[in-house]
This record gives structure tokens, sequence and C-alpha cells, in this order.
């Protein structure tokens, strides 16, 4: 009988001990995965935002040079005006003694200028930097180089069959007999044909000559006539 109390009694104490376990409150704490809420917070006023300008690219720009005058003078004579820098080319004016211009080109070589035609608006042509009549006053290599096409090459042909002196280059060309010899590249240019068989020394024809043409001697101090082969 007293085994059978025990045993109740323990099973009474058994249930009270549960039913209070369930009263309690639970003491676990969990993590919130979520940003909590915040209340009561003082509107403050927005802060303004101020741009930070990029970095650019600086660019150093190097003074150059400017009314640059480069001048010529024709000094002790006349200078030849003409078409391109180079004696190849037609003579379109004279560059007189005494007179000056401002050069605003240069050949590659720097031997020739290019200038305004004194007395002529709107012109331009090339005189030479390196005769003894040409005085430079600056520095030539700070122009700017100028280029233009070639000239055409131009000739005199002797038909006769006398030798011929061209003056005032003081050139021989050879009779016909001689050919392809008697046909001489000239310079465009104003030239007189003498015999060299003439002693007294008369011009026989005047020659207009102009850049791709051949000019033909086809008569002698006899006036006989000639025409080439």
């Amino acid at each position: 009988m007293s085994s059978c109390y025990s045993k109740l009694t323990l099973l009474f104490l058994a249930l009270v001990l549960c039913l209070s376990s369930c009263n309690l409150p639970n003491q676990a704490t969990s993590v919130s995965t979520t940003e909590p809420a915040i209340t009561n917070v003082p509107t403050l006023p927005l802060a303004t935002h101020t741009p930070i300008p990029l970095p650019t690219e600086t660019v150093t720009v190097i003074p150059t040079a400017t009314h640059i005058v480069i001048s010529i003078t024709a000094s002790g004579g006349n200078i030849n005006i003409r078409r391109g820098p180079g004696v190849g080319y037609n003579p379109i004016s004279a560059f007189q003694n005494g007179q000056i211009a401002a050069a605003s080109a240069r050949s590659d070589d720097n031997k020739w200028l290019y200038i305004p035609i004194p007395g002529v608006d709107g012109q331009f042509g090339w005189v030479s930097a390196i005769t003894q009549f040409s005085a430079i006053t600056g520095d030539i290599s700070l122009l700017p180089v100028m280029t233009v096409p070639p000239f055409e090459s131009a000739y005199i042909r002797n038909c006769t069959f006398h030798e011929m002196l061209i003056k005032p280059v003081n050139i021989k060309v050879p009779d016909q007999t001689f050919s392809p010899k008697n046909n001489v590249q000239f310079n465009p240019g104003d030239y007189e044909v003498f015999d060299t068989t003439d002693t007294g020394g008369k011009p026989i024809q005047t020659i207009q000559l102009r850049e791709g043409n051949t000019f033909d001697i086809n008569k002698d101090s006899l006036d006989n006539l000639y025409a080439c082969p």
C-alpha cells in the first residue's frame, strides 16, 4: 500500500513540474533579418551634393612667331619673276633694281621666294634668292614651303647647215647634220640667233621661248631657208 502511495506521489509531482514549465516565458532570442524601424527621429535637411569635376586634358599652346616679314630687294640689277621656282619656268614679269617685296613662301631648297608682283594686284611669282642681285632680310627657313607642278622643257633646234650661236647665254647649237644634238634644251626667255659663219655679227632671228615649245632656226645668214627632217 505504501509503495502504491509513493508512485502516486511521484506522478503528481511530475505533473506539477510539467505544468509549471509551460507557463514560463520563452527566454530564447532570435536574430532579425530585416532593418529595424527607426521612430521619433527629427527631420534633418538633405545634404547638398557638389559634383567634383573630372580631370580634363590640358593642351599647352606654344606661341608662334607672328608677323614674320622676310623681304627681298632687287639690288644692283633686275631679276626675272617666274611662274615657278626655277629657271625652267616662264618669266612672267621683272623685279626691277631697287624694288622690295615681302615673301610669303619659299621653295624646299630655299633658293626661290614667292612674292607679289610689284604694281600688279593679286598676282604672284617666284624670284631667285641666290643671285648676286638678291638682298634678303630675315630667315628664309621660317617661311612655309610651297610646291608647284614641274615645268615643261623648251628647246631650240637648228635646221640649217650652219652652226648657230644663241645669245645672251652664248651657247652654240650644231647644224642639222649632227642630229639629234642640234636640238638643245633652253630655259624660257628671250634670245637672239647668230650665224657663226657671219663676220657681220647681226642676229638672224629673235626668239621668245616659252615652256613646252620648240623653236626651229630655219634660215642662215645668207637667207637660205631650211626645214628640219
